[in-house]
């Protein structure tokens, strides 16, 4: 695997993961072609599956039909973990928290469960404001799951047109340090 990373350490605020993000966006940008920076939170997802009190063991399971978009399988399991048909559909209901960054927030804020989401939301709001024009490719999808355990706050994932792959990929995982 060959990367280039970009790593802040130390103290590390919103403003240095926005102008991250920012970076990242400018980098797609200047690739001359479309493209698309998907972000999501996963402090909206650990949020969810907290206030719904997921058991431990059944969350890996769970993630897993969240990481492939399979919603019948993921309210199966929902269920099957112990969950009521409202937590079930709480769950699946993520699935449905994708698009463009502004209006998903705002889909998103109505789902909201408790406060570790809004605080989520909060963040990604900032970070909309911060990318300005500069953000007009990018995509909310608050399904994303990916490497849960490694990514603990903002992540984001690139792709260019013409490429069938992510070109970039990165976020928050403080759990790590």
């Amino acid at each position: 695997i060959s990367q280039m990373g970009l790593e802040l350490l130390g103290a590390v605020g919103e403003a240095e993961v926005q102008q991250a993000v920012c970076l990242a966006a400018q980098s797609l940008a200047a690739m001359g072609a479309e493209w698309v920076l998907e972000i999501s939170h996963m402090g909206y997802l650990t949020g969810l599956l907290d206030a719904l009190n997921v058991p431990a063991e059944a969350r890996a399971r769970l993630l897993d039909f969240l990481r492939a978009k399979n919603a019948h399988e993921l309210r199966t399991a929902a269920l099957d973990a112990g969950l009521d048909d409202t937590a079930a559909a709480a769950l699946t209901g993520l699935l449905d928290l994708h698009g463009p960054l502004g209006a998903t927030l705002t889909k998103a804020r109505a789902a909201c469960l408790c406060d570790a989401q809004r605080s989520a939301l909060d963040e990604l709001q900032a970070l909309q404001n911060a990318l300005g024009e500069d953000g007009r490719g990018t995509q909310l999808d608050l399904s994303m799951a990916d490497e849960m355990e490694y990514y603990n706050g903002l992540v984001f994932t690139g792709y260019v047109a013409g490429i069938p792959r992510a070109v970039l990929k990165g976020g928050r995982y403080d759990l790590l340090m």
